[in-house]
Order: structure tokens, then C-alpha cells, then sequence
């Protein structure tokens, strides 16, 4: 079953937009070309986002120039650079790294392969923290906003992928304003309803339509048996989703045991003298013939009828 309210974007067109470019000091660019191209950024020596990894010679006027004129600086670790713009290593002991919890997503427990042992820094104050030893709460990755650009620090590089020690890299640019090279209109999305039964609907539509969601494939075996209240929820959910130009469509999954089949399996089990398990494989069975029917209507057989409501089809509209 799919997983709660998953939003898999399966096709997408992008809108045009300004490209932008990013440029890394020093002759170690490491994996920063594979991290900011996954968003859209092209290698430019006149960079929109310049990273300056541990090492790598900076002028820190030069730093300050591009800051003025709306440049993105990442800073890798502990560097004169990095103590001009206010993370400084202290005198305190270091840190174990092998754990990371990400403000984005404090659940998801990100854990390096191989652990590294880093100083514990200062950062200042006006700085917003976005990753953090997890269990100590030292901060691995900061930033804040400076002229009409920003500065992000990490306190080591990003690994050899990538992704593996800080992967919202791109999260963390995009809150100090960065704005990707790219947006679509035409994301794709599933819902299940059965994890969604008492939200606010419009507040949703509002959301997927502005996270660029343009179709949304609505889990329909909910719906095979009419019910007042599950009618008025589909209602209101294609109502809202068109209200935000978004266009709905029934997700099925044929042969697929509705659950008023489900729901009589105990019954059919005690009548006929046989487990419920296998009282369930005969419905499945069942709705497995019946789901070969629906195929020859979908097909146009002459005289073939249609075991189970698909939803309402009314003009304009391109599903229910």
C-alpha cells in the first residue's frame, strides 16, 4: 500500500527561469558539483553560490564584494574566512560526529558511515541553526543573511556523494533565499484519503497547488460503496482541488478486495465452516473475476455491466 499521502512526483515539465551558476574555489570541488546540480545550478566561474571548501584560498574581500551583490558563500569547516564571518572553533573538547539530526526533518536519523571528530564552534548570533549533532546539540550547519546575499557554514564537507552527511544542503540555501533555476506546474501526486479523513481540505489544495502539484491521483477503492459521509469528503476534495487548478483522477488497483468484501469475510467464514483467511482468498478470487469484467467495459464489450461505482463524471471535469 502506498505509503501516508505520498506525494511521488512522476512527471514534470519545467517553467523557465533565470539559470543560475555556482562556482568552488581550489582545486578540490569534491561532490558540490553533483550537490548543486540536482537543483538546476550550472559551473560558472562568476558563481550565484560560491563555496569555499576547508583549505581553499578567499579573499575575504572579495567574499564581502559578492555578498553585496546578491552571491550565495558556503564555507566549508574552520578557516580564517569562516572566523571573519563569526564560526569560530572554541577551546572546548571535540565532538564525535557520527549522528545528525536536520531541523527539516529531526525524525529521519541520518548517521555517517565514518564518524569524524570536529571542533565545537562558535556561530553568531544572528545565524540560524540547520543541522546539529544529535546528541550533544553542537551546530554543524548555519547560516544568515548578509546584504542581498547569504552565508552558509558547515562545519566539514558534504562527503563523497553528496548527501550522506548533510542532505538539505539545498533546503538550507533555499530558506536564505535562493531561488532554484526551475519550478513545475505539472507534479503528479497520490492520495490515500483513509490517513487525510480530518484535515482541512482547502488548506491542502492550497499547498500541493503551490508546491507545484497539477494532478492528483486519489486512492478509489474508498469510494466503491456509497456513504453518505465518504461521498461529501470526495465531494469537497475534487471541489478543492479544482478550485486550485489541479485535476483529479481514480487510482485503481484491479483485482482489488473492496472493504464491505472484507468487512463480510467473518461472516462468510462462519456460514460456510471455513477460516477467515480463506473466506478472504475466495473474495479475492471473486473480485478478481468481476475486475476482468471491468476491463471488457472499459474495453466497450456490448452488455457488460459495472460492478462497483467509479465516481461521479460530470462535463469539463477529467475524472470524477
Amino acid at each position: 500500500m502506498r505509503s501516508l499521502a505520498s506525494l511521488v512526483a512522476i512527471a514534470s515539465l519545467a517553467v523557465a527561469a533565470p539559470t543560475l551558476s555556482f562556482h568552488v574555489l581550489g582545486d578540490s570541488p569534491g561532490s558540490w558539483g553533483a550537490v548543486l546540480s540536482s537543483i538546476g545550478l550550472k559551473e560558472n566561474a562568476t558563481g550565484d553560490v560560491v563555496i569555499v571548501p576547508t583549505g581553499a584560498p578567499a579573499s575575504l574581500q572579495e567574499c564581502q564584494s559578492r555578498l553585496d551583490h546578491g552571491a550565495f558563500l558556503v564555507i566549508e569547516g574552520q578557516s580564517p574566512l569562516a572566523e571573519s564571518f563569526g564560526f569560530h572553533a572554541t577551546s572546548k573538547p571535540h565532538v564525535i560526529v557520527r549522528s545528525v539530526e536536520d531541523v527539516r526533518a529531526p525524525k529521519l536519523h541520518i548517521v555517517w558511515e565514518n564518524p569524524l571528530d570536529l571542533p565545537v564552534f562558535e556561530i553568531p548570533k544572528e545565524a540560524r541553526v540547520f543541522a546539529v549533532e544529535r546528541w550533544q546539540g553542537v551546530p554543524l550547519m548555519a547560516g544568515f543573511k548578509r546584504g542581498k546575499g547569504a552565508v552558509l557554514w558547515i562545519a566539514a564537507s558534504p562527503g563523497i556523494h553528496g548527501y550522506e552527511r548533510f542532505p538539505y544542503i539545498p533546503q538550507a540555501l533555499t530558506d536564505l533565499g535562493l531561488e532554484a533555476p526551475f519550478r513545475s506546474e505539472r507534479l503528479w501526486a497520490f492520495f490515500d484519503s483513509a490517513y487525510r479523513s480530518r484535515v482541512d481540505i482547502d488548506y491542502f489544495a492550497a499547498r500541493w497547488k503551490a508546491a507545484g502539484i497539477g494532478a492528483l491521483h486519489v486512492a478509489a477503492w474508498h469510494y466503491w460503496e456509497r456513504d453518505p459521509l465518504g461521498d461529501e469528503y470526495l465531494r469537497k476534495l475534487i471541489d478543492a482541488c479544482h478550485r486550485n487548478g489541479i485535476v483529479v483522477y481514480a487510482w485503481l488497483e484491479l483485482p482489488h478486495v473492496s472493504e464491505k468484501v472484507l468487512g463480510s469475510a467473518s461472516r462468510v467464514a462462519r456460514k460456510n465452516g471455513v477460516t477467515a483467511r480463506r473466506a478472504a482468498r475466495l473474495a479475492k478470487a471473486h473480485e478478481f473475476d468481476q475486475s476482468r469484467r471491468v476491463r471488457r467495459s472499459f474495453q466497450g464489450r456490448p452488455g457488460s455491466d459495472r460492478p462497483f461505482r467509479l465516481g461521479r463524471c460530470e462535463p469539463g471535469r477529467a475524472l470524477f
